[in-house]
């Protein structure tokens, strides 16, 4: 999931913008945010985010860093010296919409469900 939203992400800003910079911008903050949205899925090895509600924010400290992080990386293509050392540009709202919509997969995909059900599956087979 990852590796075709940072394609998407990389063939707009590449081929639609016509812009080298932005390309690897939405790239970058893709696979970024993709794994900060995805992190709140491995928190249990046995439901998704959406399946423990209100227990996914008990922990305070992983809830504010995560957020956090969030925070950060959207604000790196706006804040001067950091869009310098990262080497990514501002974007535009089509263009975060298409980074959001790729990276929000992390956060969408039930991975622990899906992975704890081929287990149970394969252990009743055995």
């Amino acid at each position: 999931a990852q590796a075709f939203g940072s394609s998407v992400c990389f063939a707009y800003g590449y081929f639609i913008d016509n812009s080298y910079e932005k390309a690897v911008t939405m790239t970058f903050l893709q696979a970024a945010l993709f794994e900060l949205l995805a992190i709140w899925n491995c928190r249990s090895e046995t439901h998704s985010f959406w399946r423990l509600g209100r227990r996914n924010f008990q922990n305070r400290f992983f809830t504010v860093s995560t957020v956090a992080s969030i925070a950060l990386t959207l604000a790196l293509p706006y804040i001067p010296v950091l869009n310098e050392a990262f080497y990514v540009v501002p974007l535009t709202l089509s263009e975060w919409g298409i980074v959001f919509l790729m990276a929000s997969a992390g956060l969408w995909l039930v991975l622990p469900e899906w992975f704890n059900r081929r287990e149970r599956a394969a252990a009743r087979a055995a």
